[in-house]
C-alpha cells in the first residue's frame, strides 16, 4: 500500500538540487548577472567550481529545491516569463560565501475551479490550498492541500492490491501521504458486526508488507448518522531493501462502515516532518466523506 510513496521520500531526505541558469569564468560578470536576476524578483546565488584541466567557473543558480521535478518547474516558469532563455537543473551545492540557499516550497494558491476531469473541486467553506477528491466510481471524497500530487487508482491498480477502490495522494515537501481505500460489503454498518474485530483485521493488513510496522496509539468510536466511524492514531515504520533504517512515521485514520461497503482514509507523515504536516493530516481525517 505505501511503496509507491517510500521511494519519493528517501529522494526528499537525500539529494538537493538547483537551477543553475549561466557559468563563466569571472566571479564579476556573475556578481553582476546576480544583480539583474534580483531586480526581477529572481534569489540568484553564485557557486564556484574548480574543474581540473579547465580552471574556475562561476555558476549562476537559483533555489534549493526537495525534488528535481520542483527544480525544472521552477525554471520552466523562468524561460515563460523571458528571464532566461534557457537552464538546467544540477544537484545544489554551497552558495560562495557559505551561507545556504532558503528550501523553496510550493506556493499554495487558493483551488481552482471545479474540474470535471480530475474529480477534483473547491469544498465549500474550505481555506485557500485545499481541495476536495471525490472518487467518480464509489462517492466517498475528502479534502486534502491542493499542490499534493496523487490520483485515484485504476481499476486493474485496485484489483491487484485486492480492493474495489481506491486512492493515493503524496507530498515530498510536507514529508506525508495518504492512502483511501475502499471495499465493498453489503450491510457493513450492521450493528450486528463486530467493530473491534474489523479493525483489528484492517490494522493487520496494513502491517503485512515486508519491512512495514503499524502500531495503534489511540482508537475512538463514532457512530453518526448510520455510519460506524473508527478514529485512529497510528505510530508506523517503513524498512525498504537496501535502506540502513526505518523511516518513522506518525498516522490519522478513519475506517467508515457504511451500507456498501468499508473505507478506510489513512495520513501519514514523518517524524521530522514540517510543524504543519500534523495539521493537515488532522484535516483530511475530519474531512472524510463515505458514499450515500
Amino acid at each position: 500500500m505505501f511503496v509507491s510513496f517510500l521511494a519519493a521520500f528517501a529522494e526528499a531526505q537525500g539529494t538537493r538540487y538547483a537551477v543553475q541558469l549561466e557559468a563563466g569564468s569571472t566571479q564579476a560578470n556573475a556578481e553582476v548577472r546576480i544583480n539583474q536576476l534580483k531586480a526581477q524578483s529572481v534569489q540568484a546565488y553564485v557557486v564556484k567550481s574548480a574543474i581540473a584541466g579547465k580552471g574556475t567557473f562561476y555558476r549562476v543558480r537559483v533555489g534549493n529545491f526537495s525534488t528535481q521535478d520542483m527544480a525544472k518547474k521552477f525554471g520552466e516558469d523562468l524561460v515563460r516569463r523571458g528571464v532566461v532563455p534557457e537552464f538546467f537543473v544540477a544537484p545544489y551545492e554551497q552558495p560562495l560565501g557559505g551561507n545556504a540557499a532558503a528550501p523553496v516550497k510550493p506556493v499554495v494558491k487558493p483551488a481552482p475551479a471545479p474540474a470535471a476531469a480530475n474529480n477534483v473541486s473547491t469544498p465549500a467553506g474550505s481555506g485557500a490550498g485545499f481541495v476536495r477528491f471525490e472518487d467518480p466510481s464509489v462517492g466517498y471524497s475528502f479534502e486534502y492541500p491542493g499542490y499534493w500530487s496523487g490520483q485515484p487508482l485504476d481499476p486493474k491498480d485496485a484489483a491487484d492490491q485486492r480492493m474495489n477502490a481506491g486512492a493515493q495522494f503524496k507530498s515530498a515537501e510536507d514529508a506525508a501521504f495518504l492512502n483511501a481505500v475502499w471495499n465493498k460489503l453489503d450491510k457493513a454498518n450492521s450493528p450486528d458486526n463486530d467493530n473491534d474485530l474489523i479493525v483489528e483485521i484492517i490494522l493487520k493488513s496494513m502491517s503485512s508488507g515486508d519491512g512495514t510496522q503499524i502500531k495503534e496509539i489511540s482508537r475512538k468510536l463514532v457512530n453518526e448518522n448510520g455510519l460506524v466511524k473508527t478514529y485512529l492514531d497510528l505510530k508506523a515504520a517503513f524498512q525498504s531493501q537496501g535502506q540502513p533504517a526505518p523511516l518513522d512515521f506518525i498516522g490519522k485514520a478513519v475506517i467508515v462502515r457504511a451500507s456498501k461497503g468499508i473505507l478506510l482514509v489513512i495520513a501519514l507523515y514523518s517524524k521530522d516532518a514540517p510543524p504543519n504536516s500534523a495539521a493537515i493530516a488532522d484535516r483530511i481525517i475530519a474531512s472524510v466523506r463515505a458514499p450515500e
